[in-house]
């Protein structure tokens, strides 16, 4: 039998509101998007509650759509993180998210992402790497620059605990937040000190470094702060082949996404000019795709930049990259054959220009390809595809619905 294969693409922060700068459109219906609406009039639509109509974090939308358990299988967002960049990670290490951003003399957040696009990232992060705390000896800190302010970190050392938790400390205009211990065991309550001792010496070095003179002769605030969240340690889950017996593949720029991919034993293919940003080579991607899909039963690939525009609250910037998507598409589509390959589009969760977070509202989805049944819908948008013969799907049913097309589900009672 002729091997199946199939692509999936999500693109981050897809789903939108009306939006009144757009006419009460969201940014899919607003743009000009043939490609798109060329694989929904050819294929089955629907719409996905990605989390059952709650808000969700991309990578926890991410391991559900992968057909993974967002609690059981989750190590926290930093593990992920941490990674997808390439740092290194250990048994009893804690990984945490990091943002770099601008807090007042009251340590109150003025931006929790230092405005996002930050040249000098690279030497701010390499500044607070290896930084040592003589009060907690054994302890070591690493960091390493993710995309824009994002990096992660890492603790190594004995007596760590994944047990904490940072309220409130990635949110602008309030104060940034001490991290606090979940449960009142020893390595909870010390775990919790190192960290808070980490953000204080950050503050100290990152308030003398030499990149912040510039900034302030160009108006823009010192960037003299880092946000930790997202703490854990990994764990172990079975990988995509051991767990559906898929030899699967990944496309992305974004460092948490890869960690994801990477944490669930999928191939990373490189792409030069995949950057994670709205400056990323779309064409590069999907060219990296066409070319190495026929490997693997299933070729996964991420595009960021909605999400962005979505959380920057910038309506005609989104639906502007739609429309920069929607080329990639068509040359996607002229380099391979929809009547041997699936291919799937959806989103991960929705991020509404209105609103500059993520939602529960839920996403469009497509598939195109052999064996698949036509529905009447034309246009890929959040209206449209409610239409369509998928109708109304679970996140967590994305992954066998894909499998199935692969022959890869196994029959239940067999």
């Amino acid at each position: 039998m002729e091997k199946k294969n199939a692509i999936l693409i999500i693109l981050d922060g897809l789903g939108d509101l009306p939006t009144p700068e757009l006419g009460d459109l969201t940014p899919l219906q607003a743009a000009k998007k043939p490609n798109l609406d060329h694989v929904a009039s050819i294929g089955a639509c629907g719409l996905v509650l990605v989390a059952g109509g709650k808000a969700v974090e991309s990578d926890l939308a991410h391991l559900i759509l992968l057909g993974y358990d967002h609690v059981q299988d989750y190590p926290g967002r930093g593990p992920l993180e941490a990674l997808g960049i390439g740092l290194d990670l250990h048994a009893g290490d804690i990984a945490l998210r990091g943002n770099l951003a601008c807090v007042d003399q009251n340590n109150v957040i003025l931006d929790r992402r230092a405005g996002r696009n930050i040249p000098e990232a690279q030497s701010i992060i390499q500044a607070i790497d290896g930084l040592t705390l003589p009060e907690f000896p054994g302890i070591t800190f690493h960091a390493m620059h993710s995309t824009e302010q994002r990096f992660a970190c890492a603790l190594h050392g004995p007596g760590l605990s994944a047990n904490v938790s940072i309220p409130n400390g990635v949110k602008s205009g309030v104060p940034a937040s001490e991290c606090m211990p979940v449960d009142g065991t020893p390595e909870a309550k010390n775990t919790a000190a190192i960290i808070n001792a980490v953000v204080k010496k950050a503050h100290a070095i990152l308030a003398s470094h030499p990149s912040n003179e510039e900034r302030l002769k160009k108006g823009l605030p010192a960037i003299n702060a880092i946000l930790l969240y997202g703490p854990g340690g990994l764990k172990a889950v079975p990988s995509m082949k051991e767990r559906y017996k898929v030899d699967a593949a990944c496309v992305a720029g974004n460092g948490l996404i890869k960690g994801v991919c990477k944490y669930l034993g999928m191939t990373l293919l490189p792409c030069e000019g995949a950057t994670g940003t709205a400056a990323t080579n779309l064409d590069a991607k999907v060219d990296v795709v066409a070319a190495r899909y026929k490997e693997f039963d299933l070729t996964f690939m991420h595009v960021k930049a909605t999400d962005s525009f979505g959380h920057d609250k910038l309506p005609l910037q989104k639906t502007a990259f739609i429309e920069q998507i929607d080329a990639a598409i068509g040359r996607l589509l002229r380099k391979i054959d929809l009547g041997k390959t699936f291919l799937f589009i959806t989103g991960d969760h929705a991020t509404p220009c209105l609103v500059g977070n993520h939602t529960g509202d839920p996403v469009p989805i497509v598939m195109a390809g052999p064996t698949v049944i036509r529905d009447d819908v034309n246009t890929l948008d959040e209206t449209s595809c409610g239409r369509g013969y998928l109708a109304r799907v679970e996140g967590k049913h994305v992954m066998p619905i894909v499998l199935n097309k692969l022959d890869k589900l196994k029959k239940f009672g067999a």
